[in-house]
């Protein structure tokens, strides 16, 4: 059975944390796959915005008055990815080797589906920069051991499902 065959489970509410994610190799016409009901992305992802610097010049009456602002181009995004160390090990090597595209898609109904999000978070041209793995005891544990991919990405975009009603008179 593949990654993409497994069902989510989900109750088919909207929640902060009902996001779902989703991955496509970059510069590919493929299609989005499901990265399946154990993979996630962990906390939550950071995009460094553009700063803004504030330019300074010498007033002809005397003295230094502000100018005009400058802005600095924005800087990375980053994610943590984490699956259960099973499916980990499955897509390890594709996640590591290649850059992807990577969406946490907040569903409105059904997790299961393709189409059935309202809001998409899309970092853009990711790459894998380490690998962790859960470390192991002795003791008898009921925790699934977890793989850890931390992602440097280019951009973040932002999509928005719209819909609309028709209206009649």
């Amino acid at each position: 059975m593949a990654l993409h065959d497994t069902p989510a489970g989900g109750t088919g509410t909207f929640s902060l944390f009902s996001g779902t994610v989703w991955l496509k190799k970059t510069l590919t016409f493929d299609a989005f796959e499901w990265g399946g009901a154990c993979m996630r992305i962990d906390g939550e992802g950071s995009e460094t915005l553009e700063a803004m610097t504030i330019t300074h010049r010498q007033n002809p009456r005397g003295g230094v008055e502000r100018d005009s602002v400058r802005l600095d181009p924005p800087g990375e995004a980053t994610l943590t990815l984490m699956m259960k160390h099973k499916q980990g090990n499955r897509k390890k090597s594709e996640l590591r080797k290649c850059l992807w595209i990577i969406d946490e898609r907040q569903h409105c109904k059904d997790k299961d589906a393709f189409n059935q999000w309202k809001e998409i978070t899309r970092y853009c041209t990711c790459k894998a920069n380490t690998r962790t793995l859960s470390g192991t005891g002795f003791d008898p544990s009921d925790e699934d051991a977890m793989v850890g991919l931390p992602n440097t990405c280019l951009w973040v975009d932002d999509v928005y499902r719209v819909s609309g009603e028709e209206l009649t008179f």
